[in-house]
């Protein structure tokens, strides 16, 4: 009878312990219905084999001893980084120099000479409003026609009006009488009276002039502006120099 119990124990044990090995894991009531026995049953062999130190139980379950649970790799997919968006630059517009490059005629050059007296080529760009390689070309021109005379002040070169130019002018003495009373009026009035009239009556009837004929006369009353800028650019020249005129003209007489 003894005998017969222990083979049932170790067959029970055996088949305890394969159960175990195929399940890895198990609870007391998974290896019973795994077994098909009662649960007291198989209970009381997995502390029989716990005793035996064939099987352990561990973190609510019973296995083979040793036996650990691989643990899972929480692997979480990363995102994949965005491209970042390319969008086009914006074009800032560069700020315009307030000098630029344009040239200026030699006649602006000179009238402006005769009115202010000799100048520098820092100077006369400042006044022209333009850069200094914007009149060097017509300091230069003028300067080689005779027109400018180039002078050196303070180890710097200053341009001025020439000698003969200034008595070509205004050869004979000018007086302070003389320069408004006489020609100045008499040079003036005869620009002004050749100036376009838009308000002389019509014989019959209002007759509207056409846009070619107002061109025309916007022409000309442009051009009786120049004459008119340039004989006052003369009478400032003439008053400037006035006593320097006087001088040079005594000179010549007594000579």
């Amino acid at each position: 009878m003894t005998l017969k119990r222990t083979r049932g124990s170790l067959m029970a044990s055996n088949s305890v312990l394969d159960v175990l090995k195929a399940m890895k894991k198990a609870s007391a009531r998974e290896i019973a219905a795994r077994m098909e026995i009662d649960l007291t049953d198989a209970i009381a062999m997995l502390n029989e084999q716990k005793e035996l130190g064939a099987a352990e139980f561990r973190d609510g379950g019973w296995s083979l001893p040793g036996y650990r649970k691989p643990k899972t790799l929480n692997i979480t997919a990363k995102p994949l980084p965005v491209a970042p968006v390319l969008r086009p630059k914006k074009v800032v517009p560069q700020e315009k120099e307030e000098k630029t490059d344009k040239t200026v005629k030699t006649a602006a050059l000179i009238s402006t000479i005769a009115a202010h007296g000799e100048q520098s080529v820092e100077s006369l760009a400042q006044k022209h409003g333009v850069a200094v390689t914007g009149i060097a070309s017509a300091l230069e021109c003028a300067v080689g026609q005779g027109a400018l005379q180039r002078n050196i002040r303070e180890g710097r070169f200053r341009y001025g009006l020439p000698a003969e130019r200034l008595l070509e002018s205004s050869p004979d003495p000018v007086t302070d009488a003389e320069v408004p009373a006489c020609e100045s009026r008499g040079i003036i009035t005869q620009p002004v009276e050749g100036f376009p009239s838009f308000t002389e009556g019509r014989p019959d009837d209002l007759i509207i002039p056409s846009p070619v004929e107002v061109a025309r006369m916007i022409r000309k009353a442009k051009q009786h502006l120049r004459e008119l800028e340039q004989i006052r650019t003369l009478l400032m020249t003439v008053r400037k120099y006035r006593k320097t005129l006087c001088r040079l003209t005594d000179l010549k007489r007594e000579g």
